[in-house]
């Protein structure tokens, strides 16, 4: 759902619409992981609603926080509040995903959430499949949203490739 209808929906209609928290690919990693102790990464943490799900959820060992945070409708002060009980296990790059991605180690779990331009989302699946370990779960958002990029790029990064991918949701 756009911005613009929640918004809508928020100020004329008194109506609230929030996202539902965990996610199917954190489920999903939950019950392949279990409780073994994982690295990841989260590409586009916009107020760190799914990044303190994941750390809920997940046994996080370390996680990459990466967002440039050039969006004016979030902020890095507000994420870092929502995730301050995690701050030992957080290490946060304020960087385009293009240029965070260099130096990273393997992670186990990755989820892309960043820029939704067909360019930006197919950029950050091709550079981010590469630091996944072998075995690891390489996730994303609005997969199944027509409005953006992120379907196309997603299914052209799936066939280039060779990938049979699971889409939930």
């Amino acid at each position: 759902m756009n911005k613009l209808i929640r918004k809508i929906l928020s100020e004329i209609f008194n109506i609230k619409v929030s996202k539902v928290f965990p996610r199917h690919s954190t489920r999903f990693a939950k019950e392949y992981f279990g409780d073994k102790e994982i690295r990841a990464i989260e590409v586009g943490v916009a107020d760190g609603k799914n990044a303190l799900s994941i750390l809920n959820e997940l046994n996080i060992k370390f996680i990459y926080l990466i967002d440039s945070y050039e969006d004016e409708n979030y902020s890095l002060e507000n994420a870092k509040y929502e995730l301050k009980y995690y701050e030992d296990r957080i290490y946060w790059i304020i960087k385009k995903s293009s240029e965070a991605v260099r130096g990273l180690p393997k992670a186990d779990f990755i989820y892309i959430d960043g820029n939704h331009d067909y360019e930006f989302a197919k950029e950050d699946m091709d550079n981010y499949w590469k630091v996944l370990k072998k075995g690891g779960i390489f996730a994303g958002h609005d997969i199944n949203n027509n409005d953006t990029g992120v379907a196309k790029a997603f299914f052209d990064f799936c066939n280039e490739n060779k990938l049979e991918p699971t889409i939930s949701g």
